[in-house]
């Protein structure tokens, strides 16, 4: 199964001045701990100082962050790796870093991809998610640590659905829910809390739900979370 991790990143003196720390941790923390091979593929979403990156990463450079947000970004980053031939798909934050659970997260969703567990939904319809310190109550995903088992969400409001900071799909869920043919995320989604370039993606995942997506939380990898919400100060622009 080829792997594609992708992350949205920025770092200016207005919006993002940890910008740089938070991407350089993401990236050797996941060179460190990940033991699958991958790709990386880092969405520099109209930084005005340089990313200092590994070798290892795919800069992609976003040049006006304003046209099309974060959603415009996440949706470019999903679309290449997809186009690459990735067969499993993580979008992260870039705000999160990594540890030795993140090997339980892929091989669960490896095992499940070849093996749906019995009278729950099929491969494709699934998107995944961690446990994490990094999001708000009353989200089950909230934790300070790993633990057993999984947790089933049905995506169809908001205290049920999959956090946006670090989710995977395989490509057939890529396929079957993307709103167009190179982008998953549909600004204008029912959900998008009147901004979709900012606050779109999780309402697309209320919006699947319709069409019988279903989020896997996988129990037994828990991701830290800084939680630095800077593009909220773009919205509207």
């Amino acid at each position: 199964m080829k792997i594609g991790f992708v992350v949205t990143a920025h770092h200016s003196d207005e919006n993002r001045s940890n910008g740089g720390q938070f991407i350089d941790k993401f990236c050797s923390t996941l060179n460190e701990y990940c033991h699958y091979p991958f790709n990386l593929y880092v969405m520099d979403n109209g930084s005005t100082y340089e990313l200092i990156l590994p070798e290892n990463a795919i800069n992609i450079r976003i040049d006006n962050q304003i046209k099309e947000g974060i959603t415009g970004a996440w949706n470019n980053g999903i679309y290449r790796a997809y186009k690459d031939g990735c067969d499993l798909i993580i979008n992260c934050s870039d705000d999160q870093w990594f540890n030795e659970t993140i090997n339980s997260f892929i091989r669960f969703i490896i095992h499940y991809n070849n093996f749906p567990i019995s009278g729950e939904k099929l491969a494709e319809d699934i998107i995944y998610g961690p446990l994490t310190d990094g999001v708000l109550p009353p989200c089950t995903q909230k934790s300070d640590k790993p633990m057993s088992g999984i947790q089933i969400k049905s995506c169809d409001d908001w205290h049920s659905t999959i956090s946006g900071f670090c989710f995977a799909m395989t490509k057939e869920h890529y396929e079957k829910y993307r709103f167009e043919t190179d982008k998953y995320f549909n600004q204008n989604n029912k959900h998008n809390g009147g901004d979709g370039k900012w606050g779109g993606q999780e309402g697309q995942f209320l919006e699947n739900s319709e069409k019988g997506l279903t989020g896997v939380v996988v129990n037994e990898c828990w991701l830290p979370h800084a939680k630095e919400r800077g593009w909220p100060r773009l919205v509207g622009r």
